[in-house]
């Protein structure tokens, strides 16, 4: 990830492979990481099994698509938990 452009962090920063224009450097940090980055790691939601490239991929997917899901589960795993039964 290139440093900072000369403005400082809270500048607009510009992309240097896509171009694109981001408010502050943190989030042309996230956007670098998300779209340009590889890395051998992957998280998998722990709902779906989706994986993604980044930990803020995931943390996006499931704020979009498992919204009050893993309140649900962990009351369920609690309930299952007090009853003798095994976890799903």
């Amino acid at each position: 990830m290139p440093p900072p452009l000369s403005g400082g962090i809270n500048e607009p920063q510009d992309c240097p492979y896509c171009r694109r224009t981001f408010s502050c450097y943190y989030s042309l940090k996230r956007h670098f990481q998300d779209k340009h980055e590889r890395s051998d790691t992957l998280y998998v939601c722990e709902f779906c099994h989706r994986r993604y490239r980044t930990k803020n991929s995931l943390t996006t997917h499931k704020s979009l698509q498992h919204r009050g899901t893993s309140g649900m589960l962990k009351r369920l795993l609690k309930t299952s938990a007090a009853f003798g039964q095994p976890p799903l």
